[in-house]
C-alpha cells in the first residue's frame, strides 16, 4: 500500500477516537492549510479535527480519486456532515506532500466555502447569491 493510499484510508476512517493515532501519518511540524486555517504542527491539526468533530455530527469524508507520485499526492474528495439539523455535502481537493519518512509534510486542502457554508447563511447568503450571479454576468459579457 503507497503511503497516499495509507493516508487517504487513515482520513476516511478518521473520527473523535481515532484522532490521536494522527501522529502515525504525519510529521510533527506537518503544515496544514485550509479556508479557515492555516497552521503548523500536529497537535493544532488534531484540535482542527476535534473542533470539527465537536460541531458537526455524521461526518463522512470518501477519497474519490488519488493522483500521486513519490513524495507528492492529489486526493480528489467528497465530505458530508450535519450541520444545524441537515446535511451537507461538498467536494474539495488536497494537496499533500510527504517527508522523507514517508509522513505528511504538508496538507492543502482547497474548496470554496463561499458556496458550500457561507451562501447557507440567512442574510450572508443572499449577499453573496447576488455577487455570483453578477459576477456570472460579467463574465459572459
Amino acid at each position: 500500500m503507497t503511503q497516499s493510499r495509507r493516508y487517504a484510508n487513515f482520513l476516511e476512517t478518521l473520527s473523535l477516537n481515532s484522532l490521536d493515532e494522527l501522529d502515525n501519518y504525519v510529521t510533527n511540524d506537518v503544515h496544514f492549510i485550509d479556508p479557515f486555517f492555516d497552521i503548523v504542527g500536529s497537535s493544532k491539526l488534531k484540535s482542527v479535527f476535534r473542533h470539527m468533530f465537536e460541531k458537526t455530527r455524521r461526518v463522512n469524508f470518501t477519497v474519490d480519486n488519488i493522483l500521486e507520485n513519490e513524495r507528492e499526492t492529489v486526493i480528489l474528495w467528497t465530505f458530508s456532515a450535519q450541520v444545524l439539523g441537515s446535511i451537507s455535502t461538498f467536494s474539495g481537493v488536497s494537496h499533500i506532500k510527504f517527508s522523507a519518512e514517508g509522513l505528511v509534510s504538508e496538507h492543502f486542502d482547497y474548496w470554496d466555502p463561499g458556496k458550500n457554508i457561507f451562501v447557507k447563511i440567512p442574510i450572508v447568503g443572499r449577499l453573496l447569491q447576488f455577487v455570483y450571479r453578477r459576477a456570472a454576468k460579467l463574465a459572459k459579457t
